[in-house]
């Protein structure tokens, strides 16, 4: 009978499947300074629930992948790594560079990062100043209402 090879330090299960559902453990996990992704992916699941209640009719798998998008954008053109208080100024640039490109996706995109600013601030989890918290919803209600005469100028 052939011996088993004991593991030495420093020797991983790389490309070892694991069983079980990944997401039980999620929460156990702590995040790495500056990671949204990981920040995102932890408040996805009471996003969802509330979404379900709250949301308006909006299909959460689109909500999500417009957060996700929107997201993307936002940490990467910033030094901000939190997607728990939103920088109205960088915002605004972010969302008049996507009207630009597509204004029906921008809109929707603002919609939707409207519903989640309203979950943020309802949940407690708003981590921002209120006055920059009432800044983001003006704007977002702007785009939103898809009226480009609402939409304040990223310039000034």
């Amino acid at each position: 009978m052939g011996r088993k090879k004991r593991r030495t330090p420093g020797t991983t299960n790389k490309g070892r499947k694991r069983s079980g559902n990944p997401a039980r453990n999620a929460s156990k996990k702590t995040l790495a300074p500056g990671s949204t992704t990981q920040e995102l992916d932890r408040l996805l699941p009471d996003f969802v629930r509330w979404h379900d209640v709250h949301g308006g009719g909006t299909d959460t798998r689109l909500a999500l992948a417009r957060l996700t998008a929107f997201y993307f954008l936002y940490t990467k053109t910033s030094s901000i790594k939190s997607v728990t208080a939103i920088d109205p100024q960088l915002m605004i640039q972010l969302l008049a560079m996507l009207l630009s490109l597509n204004q029906d996706q921008a809109v929707k995109i603002a919609r939707t990062l409207h519903v989640f600013l309203h979950f943020l601030r309802q949940s407690g989890r708003w981590s921002g100043t209120y006055s920059s918290y009432l800044e983001t919803h003006a704007i977002l209600q702007a785009v939103g209402s898809d009226d480009p005469q609402l939409v304040p100028d990223p310039t000034t």
